[in-house]
């Protein structure tokens, strides 16, 4: 993740600029001159950046995973431009090479149902991904039906205890709005079916889960992407939603919405840089909190020479 964004300037060095925020209030007695600590920032985002970064892949893949079977297999993720991949599965391998815009993508051909599999990634430096099953891949959608929690289920008392299905494993998206398409998501892994783990999952697709296991006698992963409360439309494509007349004032609205998050986002990002300057300039010395009072000879502010109260 670090050096994801040593990739990313600006994203790198906002957060390093709100570490500096959190440094400089836990030890406000060592950070006199914050030029010499935002010159080191400077000096080490320099020398992150000239460092590989290594292959990166999207959170869906993990350890424990498990890969549709007898289907062509598509593993991607991003690295630098230029970079050499390799990815090997199995018997199966395949190069790709990183195009302009930082994404590689390998297709391996299809496989039986089978494993554990190693999956392993390699560019300037290794990824390997454990304990990889392949088998029948579902997701399993829609409101809080599908996430009600076995623990809740009739019959829960007798049939989480006896959950012990290493051949089953599940994936839970976590839940995140967003007003364009995602190329990731938060981060998550999957998890083995065992009586830990499958109490506070999706009781519906647990039992499917179960009852396709003992049917076809092979791995079964269950991909978890549901909301409750949610309504039709927000599971629905834009350009769907805007074919139909009747559906036009959902986009219409939706459209509306979607400027105003992005207007707060921006107005937000700014705000948070002004505030971190102002802290930076405050007297941290004044046992009032030094709150609009100018450091001597500060010409930016100059205008708010007035004590607190």
């Amino acid at each position: 993740m670090k050096l994801q964004l040593a990739r990313d300037a600006k994203l790198w060095f906002t957060l390093d600029l709100q570490g500096a925020k959190f440094m400089k209030r836990k030890h406000r007695g060592l950070m006199k001159n914050s030029r010499v600590f935002v010159y080191f920032l400077l000096f080490f985002f320099v020398l992150v950046s000239a460092l590989p970064a290594e292959p990166v892949l999207p959170h869906l893949f993990s350890d424990h995973m498990v890969i549709q079977r007898e289907t062509e297999i598509r593993i991607w993720g991003w690295a630098d431009p230029g970079e050499n991949i390799s990815v090997s599965l199995g018997a199966g391998s395949g190069p790709a090479i990183t195009g302009p815009d930082g994404r590689w993508r390998v297709t391996l051909p299809a496989m039986r149902a089978g494993g554990p599999f190693t999956l392993t990634v390699q560019g300037r430096k290794t990824i390997v991904f454990r304990d990889v099953m392949l088998g029948e891949v579902w997701i399993a959608s829609g409101q809080s039906n599908m996430t009600y929690a076995l623990s809740g289920a009739t019959g829960a008392e007798k049939e989480i205890p006896n959950a012990i299905y290493p051949r089953i494993r599940f994936f839970t998206v976590p839940k995140k709005i967003a007003v364009e398409p995602q190329s990731d998501i938060l981060a998550a892994t999957w998890e083995v079916c065992s009586p830990e783990t499958v109490k506070s999952f999706s009781a519906v697709s647990y039992f499917f889960a179960r009852d396709l296991y003992k049917a076809l006698s092979v791995p079964v992963g269950i991909i978890l992407s549901a909301w409750p409360g949610t309504a039709g439309e927000e599971w629905t494509d834009l350009e769907s939603l805007r074919r139909e007349p009747i559906l036009r004032p959902i986009v219409e609205r939706w459209e509306v919405s979607a400027a105003d998050v992005k207007s707060y986002a921006a107005h937000a990002t700014e705000f948070s840089m002004e505030f971190d300057d102002f802290e930076l300039l405050r007297d941290v010395s004044d046992p009032r909190g030094g709150f609009c009072r100018a450091r001597e000879g500060d010409a930016r502010r100059r205008e708010l020479v007035t004590d607190q109260g």
